[in-house]
């Protein structure tokens, strides 16, 4: 009998840890459906969620969900790679090249358990583009397209590498890759045609084409980003850079006159317009460019750089009078009456029909400012 009694605690102490073992399993299964349901277990997982605009210890979060979801070893350091890769987009320098090295070995990991998932060559390729190792990025890039030409996201992925780190990229292999790019993601819109519903598919394919001076295409694209509601300011610079590559400067002056018409009342906007014409202008020398630039910095306010411009204008020996003449309005704006008075002088020598400059000049005499 007293056996059978010391038993029965050693039974009771077994039972409670089956039946604790028996929840687990049981929370386990209804987390993993819940996750399931919640995360569903597509060929992207989370990766639609991961990197995006939430905070980074939410994607934290969600790495450690997928856990439940009892990921294929690869698929996790898959999902690890892309949390890396994502979050290196808001890092800088040093940083920026320690979590991209992150990234790189997670990616080099999945391929190593499993070299048939596209994705990863595509990864890979934008990491290395990123750290400026451009061959060893384009190898990645082509190894994917070697073992799936019709896989389009690589395709769009190496596309869209070029385009992004263009500035990087040697003078000499610009153009050769800006017409790989272009080619890549139009291959790519051959495999998937609803690529063309991505405003970003279309506003990279509008600049490559505007990069490679292809204007016809350029402004195709222009013309289907209008059915993305695109702001009509965006759809005039698009137009603005494919006539400057083809020096149609009498169209580019009259796009930025529309432009500043229909934002008069926006300061910002005018302002990115002001900086796109002083780009286009050193970019082009063009002397009629540079005095409209010298102009609307006067227009503006930004007495200063007027000056700045209307004397290049002098240089270029372009409207003498009328770059003399508005130095001579900017520096009396800027109390700067002897230089002002100056320049009025000289406006009125080279134009004695300048009836602006003939009055200022009087106007100067007969005031007490000291203009001598």
């Amino acid at each position: 009998m007293n056996l059978k009694n010391n038993n029965i605690p050693a039974r009771k102490y077994i039972s409670i840890i089956l039946i604790f073992i028996l929840l687990y399993l049981i929370l386990i299964s209804i987390q993993k459906i819940r996750a399931e349901k919640i995360y569903p277990i597509e060929k992207t997982v989370l990766w639609e969620r991961l990197g995006a605009k939430i905070p980074e210890n939410e994607n934290l979060i969600l790495l450690k969900k997928a856990y439940i979801l009892n990921l294929e070893e690869y698929e996790y350091s898959m999902l690890l790679g892309k949390y890396y890769l994502f979050s290196s987009n808001n890092k800088f320098n040093k940083e920026k090249q320690n979590i991209l090295n992150k990234a790189e070995e997670y990616f080099l990991k999945a391929l190593k358990l499993n070299s048939t998932r596209i994705e990863i060559f595509s990864y890979l390729g934008w990491i290395y583009y990123a750290k400026g190792d451009l061959n060893k990025g384009d190898n990645y890039f082509t190894k994917g397209i070697e073992i799936s030409p019709n896989n389009y996201f690589n395709r769009v992925y190496y596309g869209m590498s070029i385009l992004e780190f263009i500035n990087v990229l040697p003078f000499e292999m610009k153009y050769t890759q800006l017409y790989r790019a272009s080619h890549e993601i139009r291959q790519a819109i051959k495999l998937n045609s609803n690529l063309l519903k991505n405003q970003n598919i279309i506003e990279s394919l509008t600049k490559l084409s505007i990069m490679i001076d292809d204007k016809e295409n350029a402004l195709r694209y222009i013309n289907q980003l209008k059915a993305f509601n695109v702001k009509n300011a965006h759809l005039y610079f698009y137009v603005i850079e494919t006539q400057i590559n083809n020096n149609e400067i009498e169209k580019v002056i009259h796009n930025y006159i529309k432009l500043f018409e229909k934002n008069k009342n926006d300061k910002l906007l005018s302002n990115i317009i002001l900086k796109d014409i002083r780009k286009n202008t050193e970019k082009t020398k063009h002397p009629k460019l540079n005095f409209f630039l010298a102009e609307k910095y006067f227009e503006h306010s930004y007495y200063k750089d007027s000056v700045y411009y209307a004397e290049k204008s002098l240089k270029l020996n372009y409207r003498l009078d009328a770059s003399h003449l508005l130095i001579a309005q900017s520096y009396e704006k800027l109390n700067l009456y002897k230089k002002s008075y100056e320049a009025y002088i000289k406006a009125h020598n080279l134009n004695k029909k300048n009836k602006i400059a003939e009055e200022k000049i009087i106007e100067f005499q007969k005031s007490k400012l000291k203009i001598y």
